[in-house]
């Protein structure tokens, strides 16, 4: 599960579907779950060795290496659910089968709560990748896992398959290709009036696909990262696409389609690599970003319960209570990541991100290379026929949107360890 859940991080930054990222990020987070409780069954039944994570043959490895190294969603999807899933599902009904039921009664209980939400999961992945469990790459995978089961200590050599090169994590993730292009998902301007800031911040929302996918992206990259930092990443990436779904909610109840009448995009994974970053920064950034979030966010809350958009005001409600717990993940990844830094280093580190970050945002404001052209029209005048509808808030000053915002510097650093 926990490198099923790996394969699954890592290829929603090359899956261009939102669904099919949505999905995924939602799925690896269960199966982050499942991880946990298995994990520690084995731990209570092997005390004292701590050895959980460290006993998957070679061979196995290498055949869950080969999932995201699938040519496309549909290969990817049933690889992982029409094969493994279905795979871990029958390996897991048999251990049920053979192990007593009161000696054994809290494997049990795990392990039945496993059963029910892989069927779920199998279930809601199956529209996405339809017939693909008939393709030559399913029935490769397949064979693999029959061979493993069988005692093969080697994957079988199939050119085509298993030559296949190991999966990279894409610089820029991707995005559907049926959206219209553009270079940022931040309007050129600022909102002039309570409606408008109501469709900015949804903007903001539904764009937050990109900070799910700094986290999926680390969960790839660092395989022997501590499993604590792993699993609780999940829950981070899931929150922050249960956020773009909250702004795309709220956008389509007002008449915009993603990718047509405002922009989705990874605007801060291509700033960044097209300056030379890594996802280290993006991680750093996105920590620097948040730090601000609870705060802020907390005062929309009363902002847009002030100008009568409830929806708005839930979704602010509940976003900032996720982000008290990202920034909680975020330190322990700069920690892992930066154990030489000081406090004032990191700090130093978030201002110069974020600095980079404001400036490309309005160097391509100022110059005109938004891309927000074919978007603008189309907001405008929705928030015009909102207007009409909402006398009230047609005048109404703007909420205070912030793409910045204070930092809250309450950590430490290893590297502090004894200073004064």
């Amino acid at each position: 599960m926990r490198e099923t859940m790996r394969a699954m991080a890592g290829f929603v930054l090359a899956a261009p579907t939102l669904d099919v990222k949505r999905l995924l990020g939602r799925h690896a987070w269960i199966d982050s779950q499942h991880a946990d409780a298995l994990r520690t069954r084995v731990m209570e039944l092997r005390f004292p060795r701590l050895d959980a994570d460290d006993d998957m043959p070679p061979a196995w490895m290498d055949f869950l290496s080969l999932l995201p190294r699938a040519a496309d969603e549909a290969e990817f999807l049933s690889g992982v659910y029409h094969v493994v899933k279905r795979w871990v599902i029958a390996s897991l009904q048999a251990y049920l089968a053979g192990a007593d039921a009161i000696d054994d009664a809290p494997s049990h209980l795990v392990i039945r709560r496993a059963l029910d939400e892989l069927e779920m999961e199998i279930a809601e992945a199956k529209p996405f990748y339809g017939a693909g469990d008939k393709t030559a790459w399913a029935k490769f995978l397949q064979s693999c896992l029959t061979d493993l089961a069988q005692g093969a200590q080697a994957i079988r050599a199939v050119p085509g398959f298993s030559d296949r090169k190991p999966f990279e994590l894409p610089p820029v993730p991707a995005r559907d290709p049926s959206f219209h292009l553009a270079v940022m998902q931040v309007p050129p301007r600022q909102p002039r009036n309570g409606i408008e800031s109501r469709i900015w911040l949804a903007i903001d929302h539904a764009n937050e696909t990109w900070a799910a996918e700094v986290p999926l992206g680390m969960i790839w990259k660092y395989p022997k990262a501590d499993w604590e930092l792993l699993r609780d990443s999940t829950r981070w990436a899931y929150d922050e696409l249960r956020h773009s779904m909250m702004g795309e909610r709220r956008l389509k109840g007002w008449g915009l389609v993603p990718g047509q009448d405002y922009p989705v995009v990874s605007d801060h994974f291509r700033a960044l690599h097209e300056n030379g970053y890594t996802i280290e920064d993006a991680l750093l950034l996105l920590h620097a970003l948040e730090l601000s979030g609870p705060h802020w966010k907390a005062g929309l809350v009363k902002e847009f319960k002030q100008l009568g958009d409830q929806p708005s005001a839930v979704d602010c409600d509940y976003d900032w209570a996720d982000e008290s717990g990202h920034i909680r993940v975020g330190l322990a990844w700069t920690r892992y990541l930066y154990p030489q830094l000081t406090k004032q280093q990191v700090i130093e580190r978030h201002t110069q991100l974020k600095e980079f970050w404001t400036n490309w945002m309005r160097q391509h404001h100022e110059n005109g290379t938004h891309g927000y052209e074919r978007f603008m029209q189309r907001i405008e005048t929705l928030a015009a026929q909102i207007a009409r509808g909402e006398e009230s808030c047609s005048t109404s000053a703007p909420a205070k949107l912030s793409y910045g915002g204070t930092d809250v510097f309450a950590f430490d650093m290893p590297a502090d360890d004894g200073k004064t």
